[in-house]
């Protein structure tokens, strides 16, 4: 374990110095972050500490916000407030280490103490761990919450040894932990109720106690809604819509419905959403983005865009499902070396001219592509060997299949352009299972001592 986190904090630390000495600006204005929606994150943190407004407008007025759900913007907006940018990419990689420790401890409690260490391990040597730690986005926050989340959840819903007894104080802080996911990523909203239907399949057939299951279960979705439902209420308030967040509507028709049309007109997605613009006289993407910078309602275009939502989603249904096979394999081959180019300020020229590009660029490709074929391939082996040698674990491998399919899921719905971040949350289960297999491997054919 220390290996692992020592070896992630020593790239962390690398990586500061590299980027500090080539780009130190980036270090200190969040304004140069290369995704915009990195800029409107700390714009609205920064406003909530600063002037005590919910808003991503950049001056009066500070109209009230609801596209972002509250907690990276406020965690991370405090942080740069306090250190700026640099202070942002220092609480991811602390954030890092906690995830990598807390995929030790799931690993040594379900497997061995081997298991866990090849684990974190692996999670140390992600590329895109490494890529997403220098990126003031809501991607590490969100799989750390989820993580938590499930460390304190599932050995209770799912123990081990038939003879433990689950601790039910455990499902308290493991329900909070998904439900502070949920509002740092909308990603996360149907988590707690894919883990509750397997806990529900799990106590029919296994027999258990009907009302302590049924106590284990309430505590768990009321714990895993609380802090979400809160805030459904406060845009409710605020709006006069129940809903989570105002992204979801924006993603579901440009993105997962523009993949869709993508596919089914060949052309790209900003064509296709020009064309889904047109056909249902709606705002552009930009605009639904940035409502308030264009003078607009977002309550108001929140509700045109659900209104047609289905109608564009349903009507190249061959093509929706085509863009979701075509998104789920693009974002697990994806490799972030144009990232790492931008964050030190060196020229990507792809993988068509590779060996013009720099050493290092060339060195992290080759080792994101080798890294992803190894945890890829080591995780479906690790899944499929762990369900037919280990019978008393199946229902937790039933659980954990259950949350990977539905990762896979989020990542389809984000369409045929489906990027490399969008993996995130599936890298720790397929880091594990991978983990497994390699360490089963290793004692296999290990050497014989005399």
């Amino acid at each position: 374990m220390k290996y692992a986190l020592s070896l992630l904090l020593a790239v962390g630390l690398t990586l500061f110095i590299w980027i500090g000495c080539v780009n130190r600006e980036y270090l200190s204005d969040y304004k140069l972050a290369p995704n915009p929606d990195a800029i409107t994150y700390l714009d609205l943190g920064q406003n909530v500490w600063l002037h005590g407004e919910y808003s991503r407008r950049p001056a009066p007025p500070y109209t009230p916000d609801f596209k972002w759900t509250p907690v990276f913007p406020v965690l991370a907006g405090g942080v740069n407030c306090l250190l700026g940018s640099a202070g942002v990419f220092i609480l991811n990689i602390l954030l890092s280490a906690l995830s990598c420790l807390i995929i030790y401890r799931l690993a040594e409690y379900y497997v061995n103490a081997k298991a866990g260490a090849a684990a974190s391990c692996l999670f140390a040597l992600d590329t895109l761990i490494w890529s997403l730690n220098f990126q003031a986005m809501s991607d590490i926050v969100f799989v750390t919450f989820v993580l938590v989340g499930l460390y304190f959840t599932l050995p209770t819903l799912f123990p081990k040894d038939k003879t433990e007894t689950p601790s039910f104080w455990r499902l308290i802080p493991g329900g909070l932990g998904l439900s502070a996911a949920i509002l740092t990523r909308p990603t996360g909203l149907y988590l707690p109720i894919v883990i509750l239907l397997c806990y529900v399949i799990k106590s029919l057939f296994s027999r258990t106690n009907l009302i302590r299951s049924t106590a284990y279960a309430l505590i768990f979705f009321v714990c895993s809604y609380s802090l979400a439902g809160l805030w459904m209420f406060r845009n409710y308030q605020t709006f006069g819509i129940f809903t989570l967040s105002g992204n979801e509507n924006i993603v579901m028709v440009y993105y997962t419905g523009g993949g869709a049309w993508q596919t089914e007109f060949k052309c790209t997605l900003s064509e296709a959403q020009e064309k889904i613009q047109k056909e249902f006289n709606l705002p552009s993407d930009e605009v639904c983005h940035n409502a308030d910078a264009f003078g607009k309602d977002p309550a108001e275009i929140d509700r045109q865009l659900k209104a047609c939502k289905r109608d564009v989603l349903l009507k190249y249904p061959v093509s929706l499902i085509k863009s979701a096979l075509i998104g789920v394999p693009k974002a697990l081959i994806a490799h972030e070396t144009g990232s790492f180019a931008a964050l030190t300020k060196q020229d990507w020229q792809g993988t068509d001219k590779l060996f013009s590009n720099s050493p290092v660029l060339v060195l992290i490709f080759v080792w994101s592509v080798l890294f992803q074929v190894i945890v890829i391939f080591g995780g479906l082996l690790g899944i499929i060997g762990s369900w037919f040698k280990c019978r008393d674990s199946r229902w937790i491998i039933f659980c954990i299949s259950g949350i990977a399919a539905y990762f896979v899921l989020t990542m389809g719905l984000s369409g045929a352009d489906c990027c490399a971040r969008y993996r995130l949350p599936l890298m720790p289960i397929l880091i594990v299972f991978a983990a497994i297999a390699l360490t089963t491997l290793w004692e296999r054919f290990k050497p014989i001592k005399d």
